[in-house]
């Protein structure tokens, strides 16, 4: 969401919707944190179990037969999401507008 914010700004351009940009490079830094996390054992000190026992048991529960699963995204909860995306980029480009660092028309034209 920064680089888009970013790259509204030096091209002086309204915000594409903030909820359906592509995967970005800060992915890829999530992904190296992921995998470092997932490969921690549980300290004997820890007050929880590591990530990775928690995400085996999630799996044997999941396995068991108790869940069914959705795999459609949290969007398609909401009725008028796409109406709810623009509204929130919206009020993020007048936020930026309204402080001074994007520098063009608020209502997007």
């Amino acid at each position: 969401m920064n680089g888009e914010i970013q790259l509204a700004i030096q091209s002086n351009r309204a915000l594409q919707n903030l909820y359906t940009l592509p995967n970005s490079a800060t992915d890829l830094k999530v992904e190296e944190a992921f995998q470092k996390i997932m490969h921690e054992n549980t300290s004997p000190y820890a007050s929880h179990p590591s990530l990775r026992d928690r995400l085996a048991f999630i799996e044997r529960v999941q396995n068991s037969g108790m869940i069914q699963e959705d795999s459609r995204p949290a969007w398609d909860l909401l009725s008028a999401s796409a109406a709810l995306q623009e509204e929130m980029t919206r009020e993020i480009q007048e936020n930026l507008c309204q402080r001074g660092v994007l520098k063009i028309d608020p209502s997007g034209q």
